[in-house]
């Protein structure tokens, strides 16, 4: 049977059959499959790896695309999870820091703050800030809260420094007044009958009698600053006040022993004891504040990333 169309001649139908294969030809081409057809097209024989090839492209261009898309959206994610840790830094970390710092000279042994009286009227009176001491007022709220979801041990160790300055300090500012007056009653008394004088010398009682009562009354803090410093330091810089309004040895001395001897009564115990276990608390949360500033990327997950 022949092919085309029988009513027309040999040549026209040559040019027919000629035409149909070039329209096929330029179809294929427009539509990006032409090189198949690049040798023996018409025999019918297909170029594979020419569509292996386009294949591949079209692959690769999927995957630098989606690849694009991932590591964008990670990049986002790390700038939004630094500007957060930043965030805690600036508005929580740093601010409690700071606060709990300055609380810590609250406890330093400063005349001017634990005058007898000034102690008794804070511990009688309204501005007992240790009842409502909070970390949360010295920083931004809700990033307080987070910090939970962020740092393990943090949120625990603030509370129980919360704990400890809210139950440890009235009783460290009573157990100051107490000795603070002990101090004052036995140096008024006739030194004969006070607690310390069989612990002096012959020299240092007369020496002891050669005070005046307002050399007593000047030193009476001193004295209490001597018997319960935790440090050499501390108690240097007691003497050396001291010495600002004694000039007399003997009386430095004696004055020296009788703070040495109010060291071992049991209100100057107290002192001495609450006194550390509130440094070692400030100074461990004061660490773990400062560990956490350090951080360069954030641990967990919250509502805000």
């Amino acid at each position: 049977m022949k092919r085309g169309n029988p009513d027309l001649p040999l040549s026209n139908r040559n040019i027919c059959s000629r035409q149909i294969r070039h329209k096929r030809d330029v179809s294929c081409q427009k539509s990006g499959l032409g090189r198949i057809f690049e040798s023996e097209s018409a025999t019918g024989n297909f170029d594979w790896s020419t569509i292996l090839e386009l294949v591949l492209v079209f692959l690769g261009g999927m995957i630098a695309g989606i690849t694009g898309l991932v590591l964008d959206n990670h990049r986002r994610r790390n700038e939004l999870r630094t500007n957060h840790l930043e965030s805690i830094k600036d508005l929580c970390l740093t601010p409690i820091y700071q606060a709990l710092t300055r609380l810590a000279t609250e406890y330093d042994l400063v005349e001017s703050k634990y005058e007898a009286t000034l102690l008794g009227e804070m511990l009688q009176g309204r501005h007992q800030w240790w009842k409502v001491f909070s970390f949360q007022d010295k920083s931004d709220k809700a990033l307080y809260h987070d910090l939970a979801n962020h740092f393990k041990d943090l949120p625990s160790i603030l509370k129980k420094t919360e704990d400890c300055i809210s139950s440890m300090t009235p009783l460290y500012f009573q157990r100051v007044l107490n000795l603070e007056i002990d101090i004052h009653q036995a140096l008024k008394k006739n030194f004969q009958s006070a607690s310390f004088f069989k612990e002096l010398s012959t020299d240092e009682k007369q020496a002891y009698q050669n005070l005046t009562d307002e050399e007593k009354r000047r030193a009476s803090f001193q004295i209490l600053s001597i018997s319960v410093s935790k440090s050499a330091e501390e108690k240097l810089d007691a003497i050396s006040e001291i010495k600002r309004f004694i000039t007399s040895n003997e009386k430095v001395e004696v004055l020296k022993k009788i703070a040495t001897a109010f060291s071992n009564s049991n209100n100057a115990k107290e002192v001495a004891n609450l006194r550390l276990k509130i440094d070692g608390q400030i100074s461990e949360c004061l660490n773990a504040l400062a560990e956490a500033k350090l951080f360069t990327k954030l641990k967990g997950k919250c509502k805000y990333l």
